[in-house]
């Protein structure tokens, strides 16, 4: 395998493997938090057992693992392939801080928005609640990403740092 990445300098490959790996660890975990929220607030809110309390803790954090990773790495690969074709750039960071601000909140609250248009719920205030609570967790994906590929960034800047300094000595 021929690598092209100058030396010094990260590759295309962790460009692409830092956001999606971290977005599907990061969706997994906003993923259980957002659906045990709503599950809480509607056996909490809604029904007169609490016996079913730690049930719904447990299953909802199932469910939101496998739900939050697979947004999350989704979202991820997205914001990865864009890192890649901007990585060279000067103005990467806008670029980086869009895309994560973009397609987090999008992959994380449009699939329920899309649901709620279709079955004409979305003006329902429960419906908005939940949708307002994935927004929420979509934006912080995004800043977790965008962190994530600030670091990377870095890395970048200082290898190309020392080994720019490897060639003066």
């Amino acid at each position: 395998m021929i690598d092209a990445t100058p030396p010094g300098r990260v590759s295309a490959y962790e460009w692409y493997r830092a956001p999606t790996s971290s977005g599907l660890f990061y969706g997994a975990l906003i993923g259980a938090v957002l659906i045990i929220i709503m599950y809480l607030r509607v056996v909490l809110m809604e029904t007169d057992n609490p016996a079913m309390l730690l049930t719904v803790v447990l299953i909802g954090a199932m469910v939101g693992v496998v739900i939050g990773s697979l947004l999350g790495g989704l979202s991820g690969a997205a914001i990865g392939m864009i890192a890649v074709a901007v990585r060279r750039m000067k103005w990467r960071a806008g670029v980086h801080l869009l895309s994560c601000l973009f397609f987090s909140p999008l992959l994380f609250a449009g699939p329920l928005s899309a649901l709620g248009n279709a079955s004409g719920s979305i003006f329902d205030v429960r419906f908005q609640f939940f949708l307002l609570i994935t927004a929420a967790g979509g934006i912080g994906h995004g800043f977790l990403l965008f962190g994530r590929l600030c670091s990377v960034a870095k890395t970048d800047e200082q290898e190309s740092r020392s080994s720019s300094e490897d060639r003066i000595d």
